[in-house]
C-alpha cells in the first residue's frame, strides 16, 4: 500500500514537472480559461457547445485535482504528517493568493513559485519515505519547541 501512495506522489510529481516544463502554454490556456468564462456563463449542462480548450482545462482539473487532495490528505496518516501539516497551511494561503490576484501577472509569479514548492515537496516527501528516515516531529520537537 506504500509503495501505491508514493507511486501517486510520483505521478503528481511528473505532472507538476511537466506544468513547469510547458509553463507558458499552461498559463495561456489558463488565461483562456478565464477570458472564456468571463464572456460566456459557464454551465455544466453545456459541455457539448464548450471549446476543447475550455473542456482540457476543466477536465486537468478534475483529474489532477482530486487525487492531490486525497493524497495530501492522506499524507496525514503518514510519518511525515507535520510536514503535510505545513503544505496544507502553504495551500491554503496560496489558494487565497490565486484567488486576489487573478488574472493579473503576479498570479503567473504565484503558479510559477507554488510548481517550484510542489516538487520540492513531493519530492523530499518520497525521498524522506524511502531513504532519509527523517523524524520531523522529534527534529521539530528537539530543535524548535
Amino acid at each position: 500500500m506504500k509503495t501505491i501512495y508514493y507511486f501517486v506522489g510520483l505521478m503528481l510529481l511528473g505532472y507538476e514537472l511537466m506544468f513547469l516544463i510547458g509553463f507558458k502554454g499552461q498559463m495561456k490556456r489558463i488565461k483562456a480559461y478565464w477570458d472564456y468564462k468571463k464572456d460566456h456563463e459557464v454551465k455544466t449542462e453545456d459541455w457539448d457547445n464548450l471549446p476543447d480548450d475550455v473542456k482540457n482545462t476543466r477536465i486537468l482539473g478534475v483529474f489532477v485535482g482530486i487525487p492531490l487532495i486525497l493524497w495530501l490528505l492522506g499524507g496525514l496518516l503518514t510519518f511525515n504528517w507535520l510536514l503535510f501539516v505545513f503544505y496544507w497551511v502553504y495551500f491554503f494561503i496560496i489558494v487565497a493568493l490565486k484567488e486576489i490576484s487573478r488574472p493579473s501577472s503576479i498570479y503567473s509569479g504565484i503558479v510559477f513559485f507554488d510548481t517550484l514548492v510542489s516538487i520540492v515537496f513531493i519530492a523530499f516527501v518520497i525521498i524522506n519515505s524511502y531513504h532519509l528516515h527523517i523524524d520531523l516531529w522529534q527534529y521539530f520537537k528537539s530543535n524548535i519547541l
